[in-house]
């Protein structure tokens, strides 16, 4: 648990005393191992295997009521067995599209294009919650496989500048802060973060900020890590004036940052 846990949440099915599900309209978050003093207690559970009661399918789970709250109305949102189940029926699919600007140097959507997914790779999902791709999945045929994502040196990734401990994920992106810089170096204790400053009179054109410099993350402190920004070294573009600098794919920037000065 050095890397923290995830965590999916549950919703209680009404009409059952202690039955529950997992909510598919919430998204798992994680909590990290300096945070484990949050988890109050174990509560034992029966999963169900789909022959106890018609309309319960295999995988709900029955919690034990003494490590319940005894007011299961109150403390926990619920939902009927016939809603719960409907929504696996829905044929029509929302698709949420979200603006942004496009690159001037290199064209990031090639390298996401169908031909370029293989089984056994890791992609990252964009997320519903704060619109960032920081949601991994591997295409595996008939196994399941746990994966960790760490930042490599040379990539470049967003923070969260406000972030600490007791920080938790939320829909609501309003007063989160981001800084943007390139991983100089990884170890086993630690990572060290190059900051990067936007280049004026470009949309995502960043270059290494000499004055900020570079900020040490203990790997306690991995959660402060947003998502990593596909970026392309430019060289010879603009008669090599921005040479040594990053084009950043403006999907994965952060609104602030995405305007010309």
């Amino acid at each position: 648990m050095d890397d923290g846990v995830t965590v999916s949440p549950l919703v209680r099915i009404a009409g059952v005393v202690s039955l529950f599900a997992k909510a598919k309209n919430e998204s798992c978050f994680s909590i990290s191992s300096c945070e484990v003093l949050r988890f109050s207690h174990s509560i034992p559970f029966y999963r169900t295997n789909g022959n106890e009661r018609v309309g319960v399918a295999e995988g709900f789970l029955e919690l034990d009521t003494a490590a319940l709250p005894s007011d299961l109305d109150s403390a926990f949102t619920s939902i009927t067995l016939e809603s719960y189940m409907a929504l696996d029926k829905k044929t029509n699919i929302e698709l949420i599209c979200y603006a942004c600007p496009d690159s001037e140097f290199y064209n990031f959507e090639q390298d996401r294009s169908h031909d370029k997914f293989e089984a056994g790779q890791i992609w990252a999902l964009y997320s519903d919650t704060d619109k960032f791709p920081n949601i991994y999945e591997t295409k595996q045929i008939g196994a399941k496989c746990k994966v960790q994502i760490h930042p490599k040196i040379g990539e470049v990734w967003a923070i969260y500048k406000n972030w600490s401990n007791k920080w938790v994920p939320s829909r609501s992106t309003r007063g989160t802060k981001y800084a943007i810089g390139k991983i100089i170096d990884s170890t086993e204790a630690f990572t060290l973060f190059g900051y990067l400053t936007k280049v004026d009179g470009y949309i995502s054109v960043f270059k290494p900020d000499v004055r900020r410099g570079i900020l040490k993350i203990p790997v306690k402190e991995s959660l402060r890590f947003s998502h990593r920004i596909p970026s392309f070294c430019l060289t010879k573009e603009k008669g090599g004036k921005l040479h040594d600098c990053y084009e950043l794919d403006p999907a994965a920037v952060p609104d602030v940052f995405l305007h010309k000065d």
